[in-house]
């Protein structure tokens, strides 16, 4: 039968920006009695709900973009879960508010402190995933959290916009800045 594709394999297909290496296995739905595994290319990935929230490309079934991403959130490295789910914030309007439901309707016990962490850092005001990778590097060196995408003018009016500001310190940072302003 036809698999039903899901986590990582999923997000590419939804045009969802990896970061980090590519995967190297198809990551699918299994039923539970089935189990989880690795095998012939395939990560197996055992639910309950092996149907819900299941959507159809031409012969290709996979899993939608909500639930796509609260499996990211419980899955995926927190790297690669930020640039996806930042996107997902970003570009489809997906609300915190969505993914921890999902969490819950699919009763996600196993891995849902990683989750629900991820979702609470994930800010659609990231406006790139080398934005996304920026963030989770500052938070792993310790950063105080910046403001993103500050509006910045002067009396003659908009100045721009800065991807980081910590104002407390007088300080901006930018990701892409010279490709933005040069």
């Amino acid at each position: 039968s036809s698999p039903i594709v899901s986590h990582v394999s999923a997000a590419a297909l939804h045009g969802a920006p990896l970061i980090g290496p590519r995967p190297s296995l198809i990551h699918v739905l299994a039923t539970s009695a089935a189990g989880t595994r690795t095998e012939h290319g395939f990560r197996k990935h055992a639910t309950d709900y092996l149907l819900a929230d299941v959507e159809t490309r031409g012969e290709l079934r996979l899993t939608n973009l909500v639930r796509t991403l609260a499996d990211i959130a419980v899955d995926a490295p927190f790297l690669t879960a930020i640039g996806i789910l930042d996107w997902g914030m970003r570009e489809h309007g997906v609300a915190p508010a969505e993914l921890r439901d999902k969490l819950d309707r699919l009763d996600i016990r196993r891995g849902r402190g990683r989750a629900v962490r991820a979702i609470e850092f994930a800010d659609s005001r990231a406006a790139s995933p080398g934005e996304s990778l920026s963030r989770v590097r500052l938070l792993e060196l310790g950063f105080p959290a910046p403001v993103l995408q500050q509006e910045f003018r002067d009396r003659r009016g908009l100045i721009g916009f800065v991807d980081f500001w910590w104002p407390e310190h007088g300080l901006i940072g930018e990701f892409d800045g010279i490709a933005k302003y040069v």
